[in-house]
C-alpha cells in the first residue's frame, strides 16, 4: 500500500501540469479568390487555416472495467490524450470595382471554425478493478 501511495504521489508531482500545449502546427498564407458578383461589384473571399497539437494528461482518471467474475466496476489510472486543433478563418470583403483598399462596400467580415481531432488516447491502469 505504501508503494502505491508513493507511486501516486510521484505521478501527481510529475503530472502537476495537467495540460500541455505544443505549438507544432503551421499557419499558411491566406488563400484568396475574387469573383464578380454584380455590375461593378467584386467579392473577395480569403481562407486561412492554422493548427497545433495539444497533449493532456490526467493522472487521476477512472474508466469502466470488468472484474474476473464479470461484474462492472471502475479502475483508476493515467489518461493521456493527443489532439490536433485546427482553426479555419474565412474573411469576406465586397468592393465597388476591382479590390482596392479605398473602395470597400462592406467587410471585411471574418468567421472562424475550430475543430478538434483526437489522434491518440491511452489509459494506463494504476489500480485494481473495483465494484462500487
Amino acid at each position: 500500500m505504501k508503494k502505491r501511495i508513493g507511486l501516486l504521489l510521484t505521478l501527481a508531482g510529475v503530472m502537476a501540469a495537467v495540460l500541455t500545449l505544443r505549438a507544432v502546427g503551421a499557419s499558411a498564407e491566406p488563400q484568396c479568390t475574387v469573383t464578380k458578383t454584380a455590375k461593378g461589384t467584386y467579392t473577395q473571399v480569403c481562407v486561412e487555416t492554422s493548427s497545433f497539437g495539444q497533449a493532456a494528461t490526467d493522472p487521476s482518471a477512472t474508466q469502466p472495467c470488468e472484474t474476473a467474475d464479470g461484474r462492472t466496476g471502475t479502475q483508476e489510472g493515467i489518461l493521456f490524450e493527443e489532439s490536433r486543433i485546427t482553426t479555419t478563418t474565412t474573411t469576406t470583403t465586397v468592393f465597388n470595382g476591382k479590390p482596392k483598399k479605398g473602395n470597400i462596400i462592406s467587410g471585411p467580415t471574418a468567421k472562424s471554425v475550430v475543430t478538434t481531432e483526437l489522434i491518440n488516447r491511452t489509459f494506463t491502469p494504476t489500480g485494481e478493478c473495483v465494484v462500487v
